[in-house]
């Protein structure tokens, strides 16, 4: 049995300072693992997408990124 390295994520945003009325673009880079990667990015426990970019998000919080290899890690 061999063991699977966990993948990495690299999380990058078009501004790091939003103001109301703008919107911030997040994206997302998996590495290590096993490639190809799926991605769910999530505003507090709502799933707001399910690819590597996350465009024209206006609305405040904290936004998480889980990133799953083709293994399934």
């Amino acid at each position: 049995i061999s063991q699977n390295p966990a993948p990495t994520v690299s999380i990058s945003a078009s501004s790091d300072v939003i103001c109301a009325g703008s919107s911030v673009n997040l994206t997302a880079t998996g590495a290590g693992g096993t490639p190809s990667y799926t991605y769910q990015w999530k505003r507090g426990s709502t799933v707001v997408g399910n690819a590597a970019a996350l465009n024209n998000q206006t609305q405040a919080g904290t936004y998480t990124v889980t990133v799953t290899d083709s293994k399934g890690c």
